[in-house]
């Protein structure tokens, strides 16, 4: 985590007047939390947070966890920082109480942007969604649209948190 902390650090530096946003994506999705303690961090996308994972033996309470420390979960409560958590609704690896956690964690601060089964599972169909950002948005299935509606979604709310998007009033 230090070494994250020091490229955080180091972007801060070189680009002192302006405001940081982070993206975690699966196995990364929450780790970015931790890095809330920089006072540039302005907003940070958990894009479906996996972590821990299942393997052979698995709780309840893994289900709920956002794998940070306690020290790392207080600093990330005491900052400012927006979170967008975003997930398909129906993603077996993340699990949907991951989301519930930072709410529960964050309140107002968290911005729930889970794309509905019914955007991408047509006629009833299951599909198997997971990579929102990522994997999708390329892709001319039933979940590259949503894919890619999701990612302007994202950019929206990264502009706008960091300041690079005025609200029109």
């Amino acid at each position: 985590m230090n070494w994250l902390r020091g490229a955080v650090q180091t972007i801060g530096e070189r680009h002192h007047q302006q405001r940081i946003g982070i993206i975690g994506n699966c196995m990364t999705g929450t780790i970015l939390l931790a890095l809330f303690d920089h006072p540039q961090v302005g907003a940070g996308v958990v894009a479906q947070s996996a972590l821990p994972m299942r393997f052979w033996w698995y709780r309840d309470e893994d289900n709920k966890s956002l794998g940070l420390s306690v020290d790392d979960l207080k600093r990330a409560r005491e900052s400012r920082a927006k979170i967008y958590g975003l997930r398909f609704e129906t993603d077996c690896i993340s699990d949907p109480a991951k989301q519930h956690t930072l709410r529960n964690e964050f309140g107002d601060r968290f911005i729930s942007g889970e794309i509905p089964a019914s955007e991408y599972q047509k006629d009833g169909k299951p599909i198997s969604a997971h990579s929102t950002l990522i994997g999708a948005w390329r892709k001319h299935d039933q979940a590259g649209q949503p894919s890619r509606d999701a990612r302007e979604r994202v950019r929206i709310f990264l502009l706008k948190e960091l300041g690079e998007l005025r609200s029109e009033r």
